[in-house]
């Protein structure tokens, strides 16, 4: 006969305690890709955009445990020169390092990416990437 107690309780209660664990994690996840992305909306609306531009497209996306962004399509008449130009002055001016190895601007651990689209469109984007578990961020 075997005198093991086996209770379906004692399994119940094991996992709940493991979803509760790595649970954790993912709320704290999603608090800091939140605000990483209330702050990219707030440096994106500060972003000045230089005349005979409109903004055509703006969505963000996030990749749970890798990255948040904020992506922005503008329709304008400027050659690339002109734009890239623009941006360089204004976001040199406003604290963000120029990498010209990757084309991209660095500032408090954003990157701001001014890329090509098509003819007459390119994008805006300010992305942020994580290197380590979310859960372990310490503000």
């Amino acid at each position: 006969m075997d005198d093991r107690n086996e209770s379906p309780w004692g399994v119940l209660i094991f996992f709940i305690i493991l979803l509760v664990v790595l649970g954790r994690g993912y709320f704290v996840e999603d608090e800091v890709c939140e605000r990483d992305l209330r702050e990219m909306y707030s440096i994106y609306d500060s972003l000045a955009v230089p005349e005979q531009t409109v903004e055509v497209k703006l969505h963000d996306r996030k990749k749970w445990g890798s990255s948040v962004s904020l992506d922005a399509e503008l329709a304008t008449t400027l050659s690339d020169d002109e734009i890239k130009a623009f941006y360089m002055q204004y976001l040199s001016k406003n604290g963000w390092v120029y990498h010209e190895k990757d084309n991209r601007y660095m500032k408090d651990g954003l990157r701001l990416v001014v890329r090509k689209k098509k003819e007459g469109k390119y994008s805006v984007g300010i992305v942020k990437f994580y290197n380590y578990r979310l859960a372990n961020v310490k503000e």
